[in-house]
This record gives structure tokens, C-alpha cells and sequence, in this order.
């Protein structure tokens, strides 16, 4: 997931979950001064609702989530926007692509603005 803030910020969104099971989320943020920063996040599965299935592809993807990175006293409601088919197939497997949204607080000061979210893999529902 990648979000574009109003500050000039650009914050890259990472949620990976091994064959394990094991969650490892984090952010990256591009400041305009060409700082970075690598912070941790709360993972996305633990929040994400509102479940779209693909009747193409038969995979659950979320469409709502709540973004939280307590180091950026960061917390964002993030849901897709558009036709909720965006799915691409990809050697059978699903991937969705999908335009968003998000609003609530980065850094303690309250932001709104358009995103995009990438997903593929299994989702728990």
C-alpha cells in the first residue's frame, strides 16, 4: 500500500506473512528532504474488514482497513474505491490492485487523501 501524504511524505505500506505464519509489517517513508525513516506496523490482518470474494478466482480480499504506525503517531482508515473487481490474474492466482482512500492522523496532525493498495495471497476473514 502506498500513501501519498499532504505534507509531501511518501509512505510505503509492507505486510508480509511467511509460509510460517509469521507476520512482519513496517513502513518506509520518503521525506522530500530525501530522509528516510523504517518504522513498525501494527499488521493489516489484524484490522481488515469488509471482505470482497473474486468470483473469478474464489480469493478474499479486504477492502477496509485501519492503519496504525504508533512511532509516526500515525492511525488511518484506508478502503478501496471504484468497481471492487479490480483483480488482475496472474497465472491463475489472483492479485488485486485496487484504488483507495485514507483519513484519520499522521504524525498527531489529521490528513485525508487517495492511495493505492496491492494484495494477493490468502486473507483470514
Amino acid at each position: 500500500m502506498n500513501l501519498n501524504m499532504p505534507n509531501g511524505d511518501a509512505v510505503a505500506i509492507w505486510d508480509a506473512v511467511s509460509d510460517t505464519g509469521e507476520t512482519h509489517s513496517w513502513a518506509t517513508v520518503l521525506r522530500k528532504d530525501g530522509s528516510y525513516q523504517v518504522a513498525a506496523v501494527t499488521p493489516l490482518a489484524d484490522d481488515a474488514g469488509r471482505f470482497w470474494t473474486s468470483p473469478t478466482t474464489g480469493q478474499k480480499y479486504p477492502t477496509r482497513w485501519i492503519l496504525s504506525i504508533p512511532a509516526l503517531r500515525t492511525r488511518l482508515t484506508v478502503h478501496t474505491t471504484g468497481n471492487p473487481g479490480q483483480e488482475i490474474i496472474l497465472g491463475g492466482n489472483g492479485r488485486l490492485e485496487a484504488t483507495a482512500a485514507f483519513e484519520g492522523t499522521y504524525q498527531g496532525g489529521r490528513v485525508s487523501g487517495k492511495n493505492f493498495a496491492e494484495m494477493f495471497g490468502d486473507w483470514p476473514s
